[in-house]
């Protein structure tokens, strides 16, 4: 009769066929890799950013997980107090800033909103902050910024716009602006902002 004589074999010095482990376990079964989110011993399955085993969710250029890669989702999903350091390139859309949050470009940043819409920035908050920009319009727009009347403490800083010639859809004025802020009334109007 053979006898097994491969000491890597589970079974050196019986007779019969040397046997051997499975890939990944020792020969009483236990699993000598890691295992894997799934449960799987040597498995590659891995946690995406939302948690979920071997799903396909990643993070966009802002660190969102599952985003969408605009600066009007980095905003959208930004809390008060937040500041979104944003990474250089060109981001062709409008934005509407409605929370107390700091966006501030973080190297060259430029805001393409030409045939998108009216203007390239809304702001609608308190305490915001619009800082390092360059805002680029065409005849499709008639501002660069608007900051509406019930803005408290709003800054807008350090930015380059240019290039807007729409006249104000809003009223009878042959205008365009750079940064549009207007009050309603005397007492609902831009407070404590500004602009430089």
């Amino acid at each position: 009769d053979d006898i097994c004589d491969d000491e890597d074999a589970c079974n050196t010095g019986a007779e019969g066929d040397c046997t051997y482990a499975e890939e990944n376990y020792d020969c009483d079964g236990n699993c000598t890799a890691d295992v894997d989110c799934a449960g799987a011993c040597g498995g590659s399955a891995a946690e995406d950013c939302d948690g979920d085993c071997d799903g396909d969710a990643t993070n966009d250029t802002f660190g969102i997980c599952g985003g969408d890669g605009t600066l009007q989702g980095a905003i959208d999903s930004a809390s008060d107090g937040d500041t979104i350091l944003v990474p250089s390139g060109t981001y062709t859309e409008s934005i509407s800033i409605t929370k107390t949050i700091n966006v501030m470009c973080d190297g060259d940043c430029t805001i393409d909103a030409t045939g998108v819409a009216g203007s390239g920035v809304v702001i609608a908050a308190t305490g915001a902050t619009l800082d390092g920009f360059t805002i680029v319009g065409d005849d499709t727009m008639y501002a660069g910024v608007v900051v509406t009347p019930t803005c408290v403490n709003v800054t807008v800083s350090n930015n380059t716009i240019y290039g807007m010639t729409l006249s104000n859809p809003g009223n009878d004025s042959p205008l365009s602006y750079g940064i549009l802020a207007y009050g309603s009334s005397s007492s609902e109007m831009p407070m404590g902002s500004i602009f430089s």
